[in-house]
């Protein structure tokens, strides 16, 4: 068994955000290109991916979105591969990648949060929580359309094969950078909002529902 881990420590140390900056300045995560790779891989299988492993990967696209500009389909990418095991406690980890940044406020789906059992039970989950986030994300669920469980479910599977088949085909979906040959070679994640991500992280977005992706 200790042999079989080893892999798996090794695949996270290689997917493991890294911040860097280019010669211009620009920030950017310097193993961003692998991890990508690793998540369009996954999003091409049948089953859940290993849950721990699904909410590490959606934690270092949420830090790269944090340190750098613009929006990238990865980070929906492990959104969906969190989401789609159900738990109610994943809640925290999605919206912290929803919050991470205006890019990722506005391109992010809000409904995953409501993965955890539709509307009814995450309110109850969360409003019965302790988390430092509880009120912040209660007052967003509240604005939120409400959903049932089949609603977030039928979501996640649309949202899914959208990227399983744009993955498989290798076009170009929503997010990846525009304009070049292969977007699969290395770039930096389109800008939408022009400014840095760290401006925006942690600030609560209530109130903007207007340019999110509810």
């Amino acid at each position: 068994m200790p042999r079989a881990a080893e892999p798996r420590a090794a695949i996270r140390q290689c997917e493991r955000f890294e911040a860097a900056h280019d010669a211009a300045g620009i920030p950017l995560d310097r193993w961003w290109k692998d991890r990508r790779d690793v998540l369009d891989a996954l999003i091409l299988a049948p089953a859940p991916v290993d849950h721990g492993f699904a909410r590490f990967l959606l934690g270092q696209e949420t830090r790269f979105h944090r340190h750098c500009w613009g929006f990238s389909h990865s980070i929906e990418v492990a959104a969906l591969l969190l989401a789609e095991h159900r738990r109610p406690d994943d809640i925290w980890h999605l919206w912290r990648a929803i919050t991470a940044g205006f890019d990722s406020w506005c391109g992010l789906p809000h409904r995953l949060l409501l993965a955890g059992g539709g509307t009814q039970r995450t309110v109850s989950y969360v409003a019965d929580s302790e988390h430092e986030q509880r009120n912040n994300l209660l007052g967003h669920l509240y604005e939120l359309q409400a959903a049932t469980d089949d609603d977030v479910t039928t979501l996640i599977a649309e949202r899914r094969r959208y990227y399983a088949d744009s993955s498989a085909n290798r076009t170009q979906p929503w997010g990846w950078p525009l304009g070049r040959a292969d977007p699969r070679e290395p770039a930096p994640v389109r800008p939408c909002s022009g400014r840095p991500a760290a401006q925006w992280a942690g600030l609560p977005k209530t109130g903007r529902r207007g340019s999110a992706r509810i």
